[in-house]
């Protein structure tokens, strides 16, 4: 284990100086500001530019200015409901305008009426990935709000997963590594996906330590990616897919999809290929300068949305949600009397 982790750390001896050097210019350069405020602290014109480094320092901590955002609010049973979001960049544009959407949660009946998979298309650079993030918590830039489960019943799957430094027990288990899991039952599901033979591949089974973003290919570091969100604890209500299929082949993302599905999990995801459309119930076009469109997956073929945005006719938002019913949260939704500043809503478990 030791010797394994000494490897590790020759293997990245020159990542690890890049980032020293990185730190020591960050340090000359505070210094330097530092330096500058203090010596021309007293010169009236150069107070302004040098002398304000408390005001310098808070703006860096607080970040760009909100004067709104998107309101957050933690609902248990694994339900998502979008309630008039408009998303903005930093720079104030926007990316939709007055987004409401609802999917059901695990606890609600398979009925058909309420969606609980979604599929985000749109051309590149009009804001797919930051809806997702939005309704993910993730991104507050903004105004509405997003009901959403609390944070340990959603997981995020980015295209390039997180490989932390560690054994591949660890890899599975992450980010609840001290988890309780049998071994064999951890191999189970590598073989569900066509990983089974990850622990016998490296000396050491499960406790092999090795560097995994190099040793696994794009499309193994996916699939082991989605092995996380099947082994976790609790189990994930909702699932958050950025492009996480990309680098696999059709038919190991047909199968990921079904293996979340027969567990009762619901997912958001954004992506490219049209074979997604077979394993989603609602489809999110997003259209660009605030405009967006929700589908049944038969009416969309992807593709048709970036012709139509080339073409200048991309069409206008239009509030609801097919099938909308009450709000699937496991419980009765109520809502108070509104106060001109916000709006307080109350979860009533049953």
């Amino acid at each position: 284990m030791v010797l394994s982790s000494v490897t590790l750390i020759i293997n990245r001896i020159k990542e690890i100086s890049r980032f020293s050097a990185g730190i020591n210019r960050l340090g000359a350069f505070y210094e330097q500001l530092t330096d500058h405020g203090s010596s021309n602290a007293e010169k009236p014109g150069d107070a302004r530019l040098f002398g304000k480094e408390e005001e310098l320092s808070d703006l860096l901590e607080a970040g760009p200015s909100r004067t709104a955002e998107i309101r957050s609010v933690l609902a248990p049973g694994g339900g998502i409901e979008v309630r008039a979001m408009t998303l903005q960049t930093p720079t104030g544009r926007t990316l939709v305008a007055d987004l409401n959407l609802e999917l059901a949660g695990a606890l609600a009946p398979e009925d058909g009426r309420t969606p609980r998979r979604l599929l985000i298309v749109g051309p590149s650079g009009f804001g797919k990935s930051s809806v997702l993030r939005a309704i993910a918590g993730l991104w507050t830039r903004g105004a509405g709000e997003v009901w959403r489960p609390p944070t340990g019943e959603m997981l995020f799957l980015p295209q390039k997963p997180y490989m932390p430094l560690g054994d591949l027990r660890t890899q599975l288990l992450y980010p609840n590594i001290l988890a309780d899991r049998d071994d064999q039952e951890l191999l189970v599901t590598l073989t569900h996906l066509g990983l089974g033979d990850l622990p016998s591949r490296f000396s050491g089974g499960f406790d092999a330590v090795q560097d995994w973003s190099r040793v696994l290919s794009g499309g193994e570091q996916q699939r082991l990616a989605a092995a996380r969100c099947l082994v976790a604890t609790p189990a994930p209500a909702m699932i958050v897919l950025d492009e996480a299929t990309s680098a696999l082949p059709v038919r190991d993302e047909a199968n990921l999809y079904q293996l979340f599905r027969s567990r009762g999990i619901g997912y958001i995801s954004v992506g490219h290929r049209e074979s997604l459309l077979e394993y989603h119930d609602l489809v999110l076009e997003v259209c660009g300068a605030g405009a967006w469109r929700l589908r049944q997956p038969h009416e969309h073929k992807l593709g048709s949305l970036d012709e139509t945005a080339q073409a200048g006719d991309c069409p206008g938002r239009m509030a609801g949600n097919p099938g909308r019913s009450r709000p699937q949260f496991g419980g009765e939704l109520r809502r108070r009397e509104r106060t001109p500043d916000s709006a307080t809503l109350d979860l009533n478990p049953l």
